[in-house]
């Protein structure tokens, strides 16, 4: 089931390079209402096409640990009937995450780490998240999608 925009709430946009480090890019991590993680590519630097849709980190993870070693191609069932590029571009989001890490013995070739530690760090990055519908004003500014403005204060020549 695709999800809409207004489903998911961005907890983090970041960029990375590419697999093959030619490009930059930039991806999101959020959650919906349920609280399941979600993961996107939004922007290439590069010429590369993708798909900028939502996919549920709950469908990535078992992927991840089923296979060896991992290409693009390990996530590829994920994103059938849309770019290619799509599955190599989350595998660099997840790389960039700590999730994957390059084999030094196999080119183009990736492991899944313990994914504990990243576990818990999506885990933090929902945690200070209340509830859709609960008062919002305990939400630190990093989650609130703006920042304040810095009060400008005036020098004055003496």
């Amino acid at each position: 089931m695709a999800l809409d925009d207004e489903e998911i709430r961005v907890l983090k946009s970041a960029q990375c390079p590419s697999l093959s480090e030619r490009s930059i890019l930039s991806y999101d991590i959020g959650s919906d209402p349920e609280r399941h993680v979600h993961m996107r590519i939004t922007a290439n630097t590069g010429n590369g096409q993708f798909n900028a849709a939502w996919v549920a980190y709950d469908a990535i993870e078992p992927l991840l640990m089923k296979a060896d070693v991992l290409s693009g191609s390990a996530l590829a069932s994920l994103f059938r009937g849309t770019s290619v590029n799509t599955a190599g571009f989350i595998l660099a989001a997840l790389k960039h995450m700590g999730a994957v890490d390059a084999m030094l013995t196999k080119r183009h070739s990736y492991q899944c780490r313990d994914l504990d530690a990243f576990r818990r760090e999506l885990q933090g990055l929902m945690d200070p998240l209340p509830a859709p519908d609960s008062d919002r004003s305990s939400i630190p500014n990093a989650f609130t999608g703006y920042r304040p403005l810095k009060e400008s204060r005036s020098r004055s020549k003496k």
